[in-house]
């Protein structure tokens, strides 16, 4: 029995020593009878309380790349659409009107519109009339023609050119201008200007006797004569083509031919050529 209250004892105090508080443990809670936490164990629980909820706020609010989470702009700003160089806006040469359509360069609305190109409209500008342009053109030419009677060369030429272009009596303009290289000792020139009075108009006698003379005094009689023959085909009663002819062909020694255009010239002269008359009549009675 002794044995039995001894095991019995041992038991007891054992319980007795588990229950019993440690001298390092803090005192009992006196609700459930469970141990408080110590304070370094308090402060660690702290710490992993407070950044669980700095991460938990950060992956709320977008700051890791991959939560996927932005926060939305308080206001959204309105952007125009922007136009690169080289590119069409939302409203330029695309979509279903682009240069197609029963819209396409007709109608009020053509060049104009909130959505094309817009250029200020150009300043109307009158046109001349043609009535009109032709009395400058021809005043043009009668000014020349002052100028030439005034022998004022450069101001007669630019008079004809203005003539010319407006295509107001170009083949008079050339013929004057002819006559004015001619005054000037220019015969290049002026063969050239009166071989383009006769191509616009290859009835002017005064252009085909200019022309004719011009070859014979420079030593080129034998191309006088056809420009001759085709001006007096034109104007059989011309007295001064009947002239020019009689001295080309009397100078090619064709006297009967000579004598036949003097005779002419005699028949067509007018009362103000008193004084060639009566040379050309001498001339005939020594042929």
């Amino acid at each position: 029995m002794s044995l039995v209250h001894e095991a019995l004892k041992k038991v007891q105090e054992e319980r007795s020593r588990r229950s019993a508080p440690r001298a390092h443990e803090p005192a009992f809670l006196a609700s459930g009878g469970r141990a408080l936490p110590s304070p370094s164990r308090a402060v660690l629980l702290g710490g992993i309380l407070i950044l669980c909820v700095v991460f938990a706020a950060a992956w709320r609010f977008g700051l890791f790349p991959s939560s996927g989470v932005k926060p939305p702009a308080a206001h959204p700003p309105i952007q125009a659409p922007v136009q690169a160089a080289g590119q069409g806006g939302p409203f330029r040469d695309q979509g279903p009107f682009r240069d197609q359509g029963p819209y396409r360069d007709q109608g009020p609305f053509r060049d104009q519109g909130p959505f094309r190109d817009q250029t200020p409209p150009k300043a109307a500008v009158p046109e001349t009339p043609t009535e009109s342009r032709k009395v400058n053109s021809t005043g043009a030419f009668d000014e020349g023609v002052e100028r030439f009677k005034k022998r004022e060369w450069d101001a007669a030429l630019e008079r004809f050119q203005a003539a010319r272009e407006a295509g107001v009596q170009p083949a008079r303009a050339w013929l004057y201008t002819g006559k004015i290289a001619a005054e000037r000792g220019d015969s290049s020139k002026a063969e050239e200007a009166y071989r383009k009075a006769l191509s616009i108009d290859p009835g002017s006698w005064e252009a085909a006797n200019n022309l004719g003379a011009l070859l014979d005094r420079n030593g080129r009689t034998r191309e006088a004569r056809p420009v001759l023959d085709s001006g007096l085909a034109a104007n059989p009663n011309e007295p001064t083509l009947h002239l020019n002819m009689a001295v080309v062909l009397e100078k090619e020694g064709d006297r009967a031919g000579a004598k036949r255009h003097y005779e002419r010239f005699l028949q067509h002269a007018t009362g103000g050529q008193t004084e060639i008359v009566e040379r050309i009549r001498r001339k005939i009675e020594s042929l």
